[in-house]
């Protein structure tokens, strides 16, 4: 009876080492896949959540199709924290079908964003200016310090996540908690003193 070893020879093992490597190539294919589509359905979710701090005015205006819209209008009918995590995902789920670059899009061009936006110009202008222009600087800043506290007190929780994703190191529970210390001010001594400390803490953290 002949040996299997005999009949194993160089050619073979070469083609066992190429399977060998191919499948591992395959192996790794597959799990930087897996962990890709993890990464991007985790996004999905994120700014699925996003979208349901917007008011319902301003969802109807962004380029959703109608299960999404209805999906995401529907999330604070859901009580309790896992019925409305289960729901994100189904948000994130819809959001599949949609053309996410469109919507950011839109978001990036409202007028939370363009706010945002001019108060980081201002301040930067202010740092670079020189000292004859900072007395100008200055009250331009002035004006954007009130022009974005207005907006936080009128929009409310759409103005703080606009203002917490362009800017990681405010803290959203200490910034709401100023928002309503200004609101439940009963005297204008103490409102003023209010958004004082709000502006302090937005200049602390150079969003004015």
């Amino acid at each position: 009876m002949a040996n299997f070893n005999d009949n194993f020879d160089d050619s073979s093992e070469e083609s066992f080492d190429e399977i060998s490597e191919q499948s591992s190539a395959q192996a790794e294919e597959t799990f930087v896949s897996k962990t890709q589509l993890k990464n991007e359905a985790k996004a999905l979710v994120t700014f699925g959540q996003r979208l349901t701090t917007l008011p319902e005015s301003t969802l109807r205006k962004l380029p959703l199709g109608e299960v999404t819209l209805k999906a995401v209008i529907e999330f604070h009918k859901q009580k309790g924290h896992i019925a409305r995590k289960r729901h994100l995902g189904f948000i994130g789920k819809c959001l599949r079908n949609e053309v996410v670059d469109d919507i950011k899009a839109c978001l990036d061009g409202d007028k939370f964003s363009q706010l945002r936006q001019n108060a980081i110009n201002q301040s930067g202008s202010h740092q670079k200016a020189t000292d004859e222009g900072s007395i100008k600087s200055e009250s331009q800043s002035e004006d954007s310090a009130e022009t974005v506290v207005a907006s936080l007190l009128e929009n409310g929780d759409q103005a703080v996540e606009t203002l917490l994703q362009a800017f990681a190191g405010l803290n959203r529970q200490l910034l709401r908690q100023l928002l309503r210390n200004i609101k439940n001010a009963k005297s204008a001594t103490k409102k003023q003193a209010a958004q004082v400390k709000l502006t302090h803490y937005l200049q602390e953290n150079k969003v004015i």
